[in-house]
């Protein structure tokens, strides 16, 4: 009976065991760590070179690696001469990829407009995973039936895009149907297992949904995110997730590897192993945000809003702050997970700082921007 895997056994069946399963050795090209892959997409429509280009930007915000445009031999080629979509490598005796070979027809996009939000673009996306040596998230290729071929119960889009089983295909995750934009929390561990990574993408302070300032493929995605799904990778700066434009409720989880919901759609803003995002910011409905081991600024904005922190989450001291606390609307709601601590309200120190409250707990501190202490009381939390 099959069970759930995580992602670490995803990871190894698109790095190892599926090759296995055909026969084929493990591959990967015999590149150093942050190092050069050079691709020629020329010979595609405009509409086609647009879709490899941001893809190859997807895939190279998981890895670090800089692929690298030409007209001439390329580690990896593309082409659209052919029927359907695939992609095939060339290997040295030694399992190292020598060359890459990706078809995607003109067909196959004639369907989709200029825009990454579509199958087309997830298809480029799950091609190029190919040709850098991943394999397929369960034993199949061509076609697949969810229950029958699938090695695992969680095998779907939301986990990888090397899937062949949308968010509706699989009965066992809880996700709307939502195109896949970039490598899912599964992908990037497996690709990084296979080149490493170079800690370079967007290392500044990045913001990302509203007001992005994430680069032109992320603004893109975040404006079409009623119908996409796309997991974030980040290396450094204080970063905030803003979907403060929304009108549904929300779920903004900060924790890495969390599955969030923004837009309306369910499951489909996911965090990769080791991205830290400090900052959330809600939008018009009734959210739910949760917070990591950082220290977080957290806006729940209009509506009736719920402000999730685990009191053990960091070794360290943690200082939170939320903006916008509406006392007698909005919960705090503190899980003190299995730490064995239990907590309650006579164990918090609540004092006033200023215009602000503070609310102290152990060694972790939350701060209510413009609320007075006076106005807090035991309806202003749960505890879990």
């Amino acid at each position: 009976m099959a069970t759930a895997y995580s992602y670490d056994q995803i990871a190894y069946q698109l790095t190892d065991d599926y090759w296995d399963a055909t026969g084929e050795p493990t591959r990967s090209f015999d590149v150093q760590v942050g190092g050069t892959i050079t691709v020629n997409y020329s010979a595609l429509t405009s509409k086609g070179q647009l879709y490899a280009y941001y893809a190859l930007e997807m895939w190279s915000d998981a890895t670090g690696l800089n692929f690298v445009s030409t007209n001439g031999a390329a580690d990896i080629t593309f082409d659209d001469n052919d029927s359907g979509a695939y992609a095939y490598s060339n290997l040295d005796r030694f399992g190292n990829i020598e060359s890459s070979h990706v078809n995607v027809s003109t067909s196959w996009i004639a369907r989709d407009g200029n825009n990454l939000s579509n199958y087309s673009f997830q298809t480029y996306v799950h091609e190029i995973g190919h040709a850098l040596g991943l394999g397929h998230a369960s034993n199949y290729n061509g076609s697949a039936d969810y229950g029958q071929d699938n090695l695992y119960l969680n095998d779907s889009w939301q986990g990888t895009v090397m899937s062949y089983f949308s968010q509706n295909e699989n009965t066992y995750i809880d996700a709307d149907f939502a195109y896949v934009a970039t490598p899912q929390i599964a992908d990037v561990i497996a690709i990084q297992n296979l080149y490493g990574s170079a800690g370079t993408t967007r290392t500044g302070d990045t913001t990302y949904g509203d007001n992005s300032n994430a680069g032109t493929a992320w603004e893109h995605l975040t404006t079409y995110s009623r119908s996409t799904t796309y997991t974030i990778v980040d290396d450094g700066g204080e970063d905030t997730i803003d979907f403060s434009s929304s009108y549904y409720d929300q779920i903004l989880d900060l924790r890495e590897e969390s599955i969030s919901s923004v837009r309306g759609v369910d499951g489909n803003l996911m965090i990769a192993r080791g991205t830290e995002i400090e900052n959330a910011i809600g939008g018009r409905g009734d959210d739910y945000l949760v917070a990591n081991d950082q220290d977080n600024v957290l806006t729940g904005g209009s509506g009736a809003d719920v402000f999730y922190f685990f009191t053990n989450e960091s070794p360290s001291a943690n200082t939170d702050t939320i903006t916008d606390f509406q006392t007698g609307t909005d919960i705090i709601v503190l899980d003190d997970g299995q730490s064995g601590v239990s907590i309650n309200f006579d164990l918090l120190d609540i004092i006033s700082l200023g215009s602000d409250t503070s609310i102290n707990f152990g060694d972790d501190e939350i701060i209510l921007e413009n609320v007075s202490a006076s106005t807090v009381d035991a309806n202003d939390f749960m505890f879990a």
